[in-house]
């Protein structure tokens, strides 16, 4: 498009949001599925049939900053697993930290309860708790008989969530801690997608007889994680009498301006994006 707005053709605006966009990210964003997808209109096939891309060069830390905020996904279960995810972002770092998972059979409403509650002593600074929405009977009686505030998640649309979650693990946005999540790495080396039902249902789920607890609690915390909202320190907003304020302020209504522009494109390409 040679649409010229503000003194500049569109196509230059676009080759500078997917150039802005792969800076934020990193480079390896550019080998992805959404990648080539959303930015470059390419139809992508990936060779491996694994939801999730766990690499350690690329994802596992031995040491974790100080993290600012928080949450635990929760998947509910009792023969199945009951499983835990605790994660967490830090105020001026892009990283969502996965600090610890665990799962257990056969637990009661009470040791959910009990297992909730330790979790949030042991880790002050999460804020919310992200459960199974399919479990709604479960997730009412432990609001109200103990007093948990759980939020609870929608099913719908879950192998996009799956995707996206698997792009951030991909370009490293995802950072775990990988001595106390060995049963969420397990889990995601051998999680794959269901190529024949796909094929029948033209519906994209995980293969039923893999192990999916512990990785659907990490999706859950994923979701919730606003990690993509930090801001490199130097970005910090200036006041008025500080130095630099005029020329940060002029900065960032230009961004804003070029933000509501790729929005507007964005939506003329995606009748569900808002």
């Amino acid at each position: 498009n040679t649409a010229v707005v503000n003194g500049k053709a569109m196509n230059e605006r676009w080759t500078d949001e997917i150039a802005e966009i792969v800076r934020n990210k990193g480079e390896y964003y550019k080998e992805t599925p959404e990648y080539h997808m959303m930015y470059l209109g390419e139809w992508f096939t990936d060779d491996s049939a694994l939801c999730y891309h766990y690499d350690p060069e690329r994802n596992a830390v031995k040491t974790v900053p100080t993290l600012t905020s928080g949450a635990i996904g929760i998947d509910l279960g009792y023969n199945d697993a009951t499983a835990f995810t605790v994660g967490g972002w830090a105020e001026h770092d892009r990283s969502l930290y996965i600090v610890e998972a665990q799962k257990q059979t056969k637990m009661l409403l009470s040791d959910v309860a009990e297992r909730i509650q330790f979790l949030r002593r042991r880790y002050p600074f999460v804020s919310t708790l992200m459960v199974d929405g399919a479990a709604r009977q479960a997730v009412e009686e432990m609001r109200h008989r103990y007093g948990i505030p759980l939020v609870a998640t929608e099913k719908r649309g879950k192998s996009d969530f799956m995707a996206m979650m698997d792009t951030d693990l991909r370009i490293g946005a995802i950072k775990v801690a990988a001595r106390e999540c060995e049963e969420l790495i397990k889990e995601w080396g051998a999680l794959v997608w269901d190529r024949k039902s796909m094929e029948r249902s033209g519906r994209l789920t995980e293969l039923a007889a893999c192990q999916n607890h512990q990785a659907d609690s990490a999706l859950y915390l994923w979701r919730y994680a606003r990690n993509f909202l930090a801001r490199p320190a130097e970005d910090r907003r200036r006041g008025p009498h500080e130095d630099g304020w005029e020329a940060q302020y002029v900065t960032r209504l230009l961004a804003r301006h070029d933000r509501e522009i790729a929005d507007e494109k964005r939506a003329d390409r995606d009748p569900y994006y808002a």
